[in-house]
């Protein structure tokens, strides 16, 4: 399938090109430098390409160079130290956008402003890192940098945060229901039914192919992925008020690099804390703060659901076991066996979704909106103290969401499913 991207007019683009696909940036830890002067030129995979004052020109392990603006480098990277003109910074994990190259012959791009043209082969990417910033990515380093998730058309159609964890409670159900069966079959088998215990054999033999197929089926499509894409979006979006309040452009599609751009930027922009703006910006805050109290407490109330339902089965196998032991009844003892497989099962959906990582990472979050939320109620506009207080707290804003986001990719991408046994 091919499409047209939409690319602005300071760029020129020959070729052809896929369908759009949604990629995430790989984290890496890179030196960069910023040179103080224009026309530094930069030997990339794919041709040499100019850099302008104020650049950075960011070093790779493979030992290219290319030079990217200051706005996409504090949007892409979290700096981690800074020494004269060097800085070293990590690779940030955000939602990119790419599309194959198709055309026989590559692809030609120019990156205007007498900053280079770059060719590149078919196989390679046109590249979308933000709203306006396009090149193109070598076919021998885009996917070593990058993780394909899907295409755009996919992310837009399902919500694949609730389609994941429907998946990982089916799978994680399929083992006591398995055991279940099987023992039934077992049960069965001694009291002489013997075409009842081959049914239920039958059965269990179908529940685990189609448990492995769900398994085998989330992997290849990714869904682990499309779920970690879709929970760095929610929270980042909702904050673009606060990028927009501190005057720079919001953004859909790249928010979470906006957030990063926002907190780190060394550029200058003027201010808008209108009362509209910051009225806005109370009303996130506190519907977030909301949210993700909601969100503590459905944590711990699974974690004391999970407690209760040991102390109930380890109760009900002692009766079990005691019923067997004065009626020697195979029912009595199969569910004595089958039991302790609720309870793993139980217990292993509430560790697989990191209860614990998730309400410590909340509970940070939490305490850091509500000092904001403080900060903000105190405000006023009558002093040039105020107005720098106000761009302190709503770039510290920007950063801890910012974080927060980058915490949820990774406790979504740390979810993988297993074959149920």
């Amino acid at each position: 399938m091919k499409t047209k991207p939409s690319i602005p007019d300071s760029y020129h683009f020959i070729g052809e090109v896929g369908e759009e696909m949604i990629v995430l940036s790989h984290s890496e830890i890179r030196i960069a430098e910023r040179p103080n002067v224009s026309g530094v030129k930069c030997n990339t995979l794919d041709g040499e390409i100019i850099a302008n004052a104020g650049d950075f020109i960011v070093m790779t392990s493979s030992g290219e160079q290319y030079p990217i603006s200051a706005s996409i480098f504090y949007g892409t990277y979290e700096v981690l130290a800074e020494v004269g003109g060097q800085f070293v910074g990590r690779r940030l994990v955000h939602e990119r956008r790419a599309w194959p190259i198709v055309s026989s012959s590559g692809a030609e791009f120019d990156y205007g402003s007498n900053r280079g043209v770059a060719y590149v082969q078919k196989g390679g990417w046109l590249y979308q890192s933000d709203d306006d910033d396009f090149g193109l990515i070598n076919k021998e380093v885009n996917e070593v940098s990058h993780v394909v998730v899907g295409t755009a058309n996919e992310m837009s159609r399902k919500n694949w945060i609730l389609r994941f964890r429907i998946g990982m409670l089916i799978i994680s159900l399929l083992a006591p229901v398995l055991a279940l069966l099987a023992l039934l079959a077992f049960a069965a088998n001694l009291s002489g039914y013997t075409q009842v215990a081959t049914t239920l054999l039958i059965l269990e033999s179908i529940l685990l192919v189609a448990g492995l197929f769900l398994t085998w089926w989330m992997k290849k499509y990714r869904w682990v992925l499309k779920a970690a894409v879709s929970s760095e979006r929610k929270i980042a979006n909702e904050f673009q008020v606060a990028v927009g309040a501190l005057g720079f452009p919001e953004s859909k599609k790249f928010s979470n690099m906006t957030l990063w751009r926002a907190a780190q930027s060394d550029e200058l922009h003027e201010l808008e804390p209108s009362s509209a703006n910051i009225s806005r910006l109370k009303k996130v805050v506190g519907e977030t703060i909301e949210s993700t109290e909601s969100e503590i407490n459905q944590y711990e109330s699974a974690e004391q659901f999970a407690l209760k339902i040991g102390w109930f089965t380890a109760f009900l196998i002692l009766a079990c076991i005691a019923i067997a032991i004065f009626t020697h009844s195979a029912l009595f003892e199969a569910i004595a066996i089958w039991l302790p497989s609720v309870v793993g099962a139980v217990h292993a959906y509430v560790w697989r979704s990191q209860l614990t990582g998730k309400i410590a990472a909340n509970r940070v979050f939490l305490s850091q909106l509500i000092f904001a939320r403080k900060q903000l109620g105190s405000w006023s506009n009558d002093s040039v103290t105020s107005e720098a207080n106000l761009v302190a707290i709503i770039r510290t804003l920007c950063r801890v969401a910012a974080v927060h986001s980058q915490t949820q990719i990774a406790f979504a991408l740390s979810q993988n499913p297993v074959p149920p046994g």
